[in-house]
């Protein structure tokens, strides 16, 4: 029985150190300059690649710099790598008409682990937009149900915890699914932030609409009349937009109204019951007064 315990004991250990070294070997990384044309692009790539004004920058960084930051791929086994992270430096690169590219070359991921990674890395290196954020963590979301991956607690708060958010925060993007496409771009612009972006998500597209034409507005006056205190003021106004169009400002007033009307009742009543008492009082010190009297009197 202890031979067989022993045998048993030696087994587990032998399988752990593999485990580790396994483990080990699928953080090797070599770094180097490898050819751009061996490079795949990553097929659950959904990160996008916009060839804008933070693209242009890139490319004319990459020109006077080169590649600072190496891109991360992974090696296919068969003189090919698959791209990790490094799809808008990989691209503003060929722009350039470079050849080769620095990277940092992983070992022995398995699927899940290049998935996770796709969205881990991507997600602390990039400037990302709502709509970019929100795949991410719908991403997240798939990989969870897809490998039965076994978490402790609420899913936002896993990934929250990956990507550096509250679950509370990975609550308020996954509601910004529903906001318009001009509102979100406001928000990717950082002239409102993501509680007030999270607050008129839940208005519908109607709504929504007159909500967005209420801010550029006011954003428009804002930063001719007080620059660079636009996003404060929009802040502060944004809250009342919505209550307009939920109908809530009016429920507020109706409701101020009645509390006030109460108020009022109120003062008036305690007034209204501290003269009585006074006068209680009054007629109580009169009869004993006279009853005084009468007894003094008699």
């Amino acid at each position: 029985m202890a031979k067989k315990n022993i045998g048993d004991a030696i087994k587990k250990e032998v399988k752990s150190v593999a485990k580790k070294a396994e483990n080990v070997n699928s953080l090797i990384v070599d770094v180097r300059d490898i050819q751009i044309s061996k490079i795949k692009a990553n097929e659950n790539n959904f990160f996008s690649v916009e060839e804008d004004e933070k693209f242009a920058s890139l490319v004319e960084s990459i020109k006077e710099n080169g590649v600072v930051e190496p891109v991360i791929v992974v090696d296919d086994g068969d003189g090919t790598y698959t791209m990790i992270s490094g799809h808008r430096r990989m691209k503003a690169s060929q722009v350039v008409g470079n050849k080769t590219i620095p990277a940092r070359i992983k070992h022995s991921l398995d699927e899940k682990d290049k998935k996770i990674y796709l969205i881990d890395t991507n997600m602390t290196v990039r400037d990302l937009s709502v709509a970019d954020i929100i795949n991410a963590i719908k991403q997240y979301e798939a990989l969870i149900k897809e490998f039965d991956i076994k978490i402790e607690g609420r899913k936002t708060a896993w990934i929250g915890k990956r990507i550096g958010m509250s679950d509370r925060q990975v609550s308020k993007y996954m509601s910004l699914e529903k906001l318009d496409d001009r509102i979100k771009a406001l928000f990717d612009e950082r002239i409102i932030g993501l509680k007030q972006a999270s607050d008129l998500a839940v208005l519908d597209p109607e709504k929504q609409e007159k909500a967005y034409i209420e801010l550029k507005g006011i954003i428009a006056k804002a930063e001719e009349e007080k620059p660079g205190e636009e996003i404060k003021i929009v802040d502060k106004i944004i809250q009342e937009i919505k209550d307009e169009l939920t109908g809530k400002k009016e429920e507020k007033s109706e409701q101020a109204s009645k509390n006030a009307s109460v108020i009022e009742n109120s003062s008036a009543s305690n007034i209204n019951d501290k003269r009585n008492s006074n006068n209680v009082k009054k007629e109580k010190n009169s009869v004993l007064l006279h009853r005084g009297n009468y007894r003094i009197y008699m």
